[in-house]
């Protein structure tokens, strides 16, 4: 593409020339790659809900996929939350994935608990709820880290499925002290 930037401070290496001591080129330790996170689904012992949730299930993609999420009509006072399992103290981005539909809520609010406080956002559910990011917050390992989305407020149909997060402060560690992408 001729549209394509690394971002600031990244160093492109290839990952294909790994030395006998487990470094990549760029001094870039295997054992770094790996990113810190996870993906929440409502049906872990990380999802609490309150009210009258109901379980349902489409297909998608051609019939290729089952999506299965709950929904919860606007007047049900119902509450879905995700605790976060955090690992590490760090910065991290936070996503979401819901079932979108036309009926659904434009207007569905939703907070995240993180180490600075809350943030209180809006979600259009009638638009993608392909893992559109919500933010970036700073969150403490064992903190009280968790995202909260209520049907009070909504003036329609709210849909839970999957809320997921990955540390994005420290991406690539090298060996050395030099930073790849920070």
């Amino acid at each position: 593409r001729d549209d394509f930037a690394y971002p600031a401070g990244f160093v492109p290496f290839d990952t294909t020339r790994a030395g006998l001591d487990g470094t990549f080129e760029a001094d870039v330790a295997a054992e770094n790659l790996a990113w810190t996170g996870g993906v929440l689904h409502y049906t872990d012992d990380a999802f609490e809900k309150t009210g009258a949730w109901e379980s349902r299930e489409a297909t998608g993609m051609w019939g290729l996929f089952v999506f299965r999420y709950l929904i919860a009509e606007k007047d049900r006072n119902a509450t879905a939350t995700f605790r976060l399992p955090i690992e590490q103290d760090g910065e991290y981005d936070v996503y979401i994935y819901f079932h979108e539909r036309n009926d659904l809520s434009k207007q569905v609010p939703a907070t995240v608990r993180h180490a600075d406080g809350e943030a209180r956002l809006t979600l259009d559910q009638t638009r993608s709820g392909n893992w559109p990011k919500l933010g970036r917050w700073r969150f403490h390992a064992e903190g009280d880290s968790r995202v909260t989305i209520p049907t009070a407020g909504a003036e329609g149909p709210v849909v839970v499925d999957s809320v997921g997060f990955i540390r994005r402060d420290r991406l690539y560690t090298p060996t050395s002290d030099r930073v790849l992408y920070n």
